[in-house]
């Protein structure tokens, strides 16, 4: 007699087995679960404002140049033919020594160094503090102007040149401020240094002697 084969009953649990397994499967793809935590949804925090109290920097109370007129204009384009109408005219020299100083902050710095030349020839000692000074003493014309005047101041009186070289030397700002105090030290041959009030008394002491000043 043939036995009975038990592959029917094993087919039968293995198809199970496999059926259960899809099963499974289906269900966690349904489902998934994560190990992740769920995310906090938290508010975002609210933006602020910066305060409205910002520290600004002052900006300086500057005072714009005023617009040239025509007259200056005319300075600045044909300065060589005012320069030459002035000289050749029939005025007092110190008028036209006064009108080439307010000709000179106008104009290129090589038409003011032309223009100083001319103005030493014609101004007196008399009319050198008119306007000729307020060029020399100048902190703002260059250099090379204020040399013409300052090398000419050194040939004129001690009445005119210590109390005019005394102002320079005070003024940290010249650009011959350094030689201007070397002057006063050699004509009074003193070393105040910046002690202004020693070198005021020192020049009027030395004008007194020279009977520029009178001993009172």
């Amino acid at each position: 007699m043939r036995e009975k084969s038990n592959f029917g009953p094993m087919v039968i649990i293995l198809i199970c087995a496999v059926g259960l397994g899809l099963l499974v499967g289906w269900l966690a793809v349904r489902n998934p679960k994560s190990d992740v935590p769920p995310t906090l949804l938290v508010d975002a925090p609210p933006v602020v404002e910066p305060a409205n109290n910002v520290i600004t920097v002052a900006t300086p109370d500057v005072k714009p140049v005023p617009p040239l007129t025509a007259a200056e204009e005319v300075n600045i384009h044909n300065w060589d033919d005012i320069l030459n109408d002035i000289l050749g005219s029939d005025e007092d020299e110190d008028v036209k020594a006064d009108k080439l100083a307010d000709m000179i902050p106008k104009l290129p710095e090589a038409a003011q160094i032309d223009i100083a030349e001319h103005l030493i020839n014609l101004v007196s000692d008399e009319n050198f503090t008119n306007k000729a000074s307020g060029i020399l003493l100048s902190e703002t014309i260059s250099g090379e102007v204020s040399r013409v005047l300052f090398d000419d101041l050194m040939n004129r009186g001690d009445d005119l040149r210590l109390p005019l070289t005394l102002e320079i030397a005070k003024n940290e700002n010249h650009p011959l401020r350094e030689e201007a105090l070397e002057s006063l030290e050699m004509t009074l041959v003193e070393e105040f240094g910046k002690d202004w009030k020693k070198w005021e008394a020192a020049i009027k002491e030395s004008l007194q002697e020279q009977g520029f000043l009178d001993e009172s």
